[in-house]
């Protein structure tokens, strides 16, 4: 899928909308992840919007997320991404998350640790660029986010000039980041 990222724009009406679809397909994934609330979306300084054209119009194709969870700034979480369920297996999660990994360089560059909590669907992507599972959640288990994987290995790779999936082309097209 060709999709175009861009940071998540709080004052831009589309995007607030956006959040709401998004919003949606959080409660949808029952036991896959906890409810995100629009708002939430809306207030994270380093989400990052992908859209993209699905059938005959342009609608939102997922939203990626990154944050500083220490004080010092040095380690990171990759906590809210989610693809919309209409454009799942043609590998734009992956190149999202190739996306995001890259984008921290110039938005936190502090990062030496990053990590996030992973559900068995999505863990091929995270092992496919880079991550180690680091831990098992201990039950009960809120949602199915039983993986802890270490995206810390994947940082080494990045590539600060193409912020694409590597060896493929860019995938945000004139978007200044």
């Amino acid at each position: 899928m060709n999709a175009k990222l861009e940071k998540f724009d709080k004052e831009n009406y589309l995007h607030v909308t956006d959040a709401k679809e998004i919003a949606k397909w959080t409660k949808s994934e029952t036991g896959l992840m906890l409810p995100i609330p629009p708002q939430d979306i809306c207030e994270h300084p380093y989400g990052v919007l992908a859209t993209g054209f699905i059938g005959p119009t342009i609608k939102v194709a997922g939203y990626i997320a990154i944050k500083e969870v220490s004080s010092d700034g040095k380690i990171g979480q990759i906590g809210t991404f989610v693809v919309n369920p209409e454009c799942r297996g043609q590998g734009l999660g992956k190149r999202m998350l190739h996306f995001i990994l890259n984008y921290h360089q110039k938005t936190l560059p502090d990062i030496e640790q990053l990590y996030s909590y992973v559900n068995h669907e999505s863990l091929p992507i995270y092992l496919t660029a880079g991550g180690i599972i680091s831990a098992l959640r201990e039950p009960p288990y809120e949602t199915s986010c039983i993986y802890e994987v270490d995206m810390s290995p994947a940082l080494k790779n990045v590539d600060t000039n193409n912020y694409g999936s590597p060896g493929g082309p860019p995938i945000h097209k004139g978007v200044n980041l």
